[in-house]
């Protein structure tokens, strides 16, 4: 058999730009800018077509820094920062609503009923509220791999199920769902996971009333196991 992994691509900027409802980074995801490498060619001062797979990888975290209120590092870093709260003003204000509920209420609720708790937030001489970072994170980190995962696991699970494959899902790690693949079943398991995973939107609108208005997509690696994985 093999070893098949669906990862879906850049889901965290993806679900703050949902969950902002930031006009700007939606329209980067529809032209398909590939956010990781842009800020990869800031970093290391490159143009983007330049910029190595390893750049592109060690950029992640500094995507990732701004998104959840993250400031400090390097000049270079620092000002890629600021850069990317001004190009993403609607992802700024949600960061502020976040901290003002958390202040206010002593919890942020998502409308999916997760809930999360910030008892004793202050707000800070420097402007920001105590817990910040955690509070611009958990909302997009939970919504990412607490419902959007979950919910594609059990629509894959479902489809598995109904078309009584031997094929079986093992793991989830972070955005991906790995699945140890029966031998033969390499082409009707690639089936169900794009099917699978492709209706989340509608899961969540059934479930939650939640219109997500941003495209998910997903990368499907397989390979002999979970370390020689390829693109499929």
């Amino acid at each position: 058999g093999k070893i098949l992994q669906a990862d879906y691509s850049q889901l965290e900027f993806r679900v703050a730009a949902q969950l902002s409802g930031d006009e700007v980074m939606k329209q980067d995801i529809l032209d398909g800018s590939d956010v990781h490498k842009y800020t990869a060619s800031i970093i290391f001062e490159k143009d983007e077509k330049d910029v190595t797979k390893d750049e592109r990888t060690m950029a992640k975290a500094h995507t990732f820094k701004p998104l959840y209120g993250g400031t400090h590092g390097t000049p270079n870093e620092m000002a890629y920062y600021r850069d990317f709260m001004d190009k993403y003003p609607r992802l700024a204000k949600w960061h502020e609503d976040l901290q003002a509920e958390a202040i206010t209420e002593g919890s942020i609720t998502l409308y999916t009923g997760q809930q999360f708790a910030f008892p004793g937030t202050e707000r800070l001489a420097s402007g920001s509220a105590s817990n910040a970072p955690a509070i611009k994170n958990y909302p997009v980190q939970g919504f990412a791999t607490a419902d959007i995962v979950p919910i594609a696991c059990i629509n894959v699970w479902s489809l598995m199920k109904e078309r009584k494959v031997k094929s079986l899902i093992i793991n989830t790690v972070h955005d991906s769902v790995v699945i140890d693949v029966f031998p033969g079943e390499e082409e009707s398991i690639e089936s169900i996971i794009k099917t699978g995973c492709s209706r989340v939107k509608d899961s969540l609108l059934q479930l939650y009333d939640c219109d997500f208005n941003v495209p998910l997509d997903i990368e499907i690696k397989k390979g002999p196991n979970w370390l020689d994985l390829n693109v499929a």
